[in-house]
């Protein structure tokens, strides 16, 4: 049984924007789940999904799979100037 939807009020979502994206079906059955578990539309839902990822210095995830060979590839290989 689901929730009634929690809406926002009125003319707090005024310069929202749209997101459209391809997820695999585990991920959007988990913004339904959250969605329907805490009354909330999927837009409410995905933003607490996002806004709670932990964030480093650089304002990206925390995960340890983030690539930051461009970081490391700048320090390994400057390049010299021309003359």
């Amino acid at each position: 049984m689901t929730r009634p939807i929690h809406r926002r009020e009125r003319g707090t979502g005024l310069g929202n924007v749209t997101l459209k994206v391809d997820v695999d079906p585990e991920a959007k059955d988990l913004v339904n789940r959250v969605a329907d578990h805490m009354g909330l539309s999927k837009g409410q839902a995905t933003e607490r999904l996002l806004h709670s990822i932990a964030l480093d210095e650089r304002g990206l995830p925390r995960w340890s799979d983030i690539d930051d060979s461009k970081d490391k590839y700048q320090e390994a290989l400057p390049i010299a100037k021309a003359s």
